[in-house]
């Protein structure tokens, strides 16, 4: 009598985004995957991440098709007096993915960053510093000609303003700090493309 009543997915992890379609994917055992618990394929198939490849030891992981990126070019000598805030706080990898020619190595790297940040990896580092950090990231990758490196940022811009009112930061530093963030968002939203 009636259709069996919908079970959702059950996650074992966070939501990861799906750069190339902009949404929440589950980690494991999606929709339509096959993975279901009656499936033959459950147990193999939960134990890959996705997109196919083992990427745990990667300093990107976490970010979706992080097999698939290329390596991030050397940091030039123009931009080492700004990267220095950015090496001590994410390392070095990140920050050349931050400053590469490639897009999709800004976007992997603000992704990573964003999940970080909701994971609380940054929980031991000085606050202000963090914030500082980060807004010299979003200064850079608002602007972005990158239409998805824009919306990965506008994500992190969110997940930092709510991160540190809840930690406590002072509202008058935050707003020093993330005040210039606010022309280069109206910039932004102001672009036609």
């Amino acid at each position: 009598p009636g259709p069996p009543p919908y079970e959702s997915p059950t996650f074992d992890g966070p939501p990861v985004r799906d750069a190339a379609r902009s949404q929440v994917l589950p980690t494991h055992g999606g929709i339509g995957d096959g993975a279901g618990s009656g499936s033959p394929m459950a147990s193999s198939h939960r134990d890959r991440p996705l997109g196919g490849a083992d990427a745990s030891g990667h300093p990107l992981a976490g970010v979706p098709n992080v097999e698939d990126l290329g390596q991030p070019d050397p940091l030039s000598a123009g931009v080492e007096k700004e990267a220095d805030i950015l090496l001590s706080l994410f390392g070095e990898y990140i920050t050349r993915c931050i400053f590469s020619k490639a897009w999709n190595l800004r976007d992997a790297a603000v992704q990573k960053i964003t999940l970080d940040l909701r994971a609380n990896v940054y929980g031991s580092k000085d606050t202000s510093q963090l914030l500082h950090g980060i807004v010299a990231i979003l200064r850079r990758t608002i602007p972005d000609k990158s239409v998805q490196v824009f919306i990965s940022s506008a994500t992190l811009l969110q997940l930092l303003c709510r991160r540190f009112l809840e930690r406590g930061i002072r509202r008058q530093e935050a707003q020093v700090a993330v005040e210039p963030l606010m022309l280069l968002l109206v910039d932004r939203l102001g672009d036609p493309n």
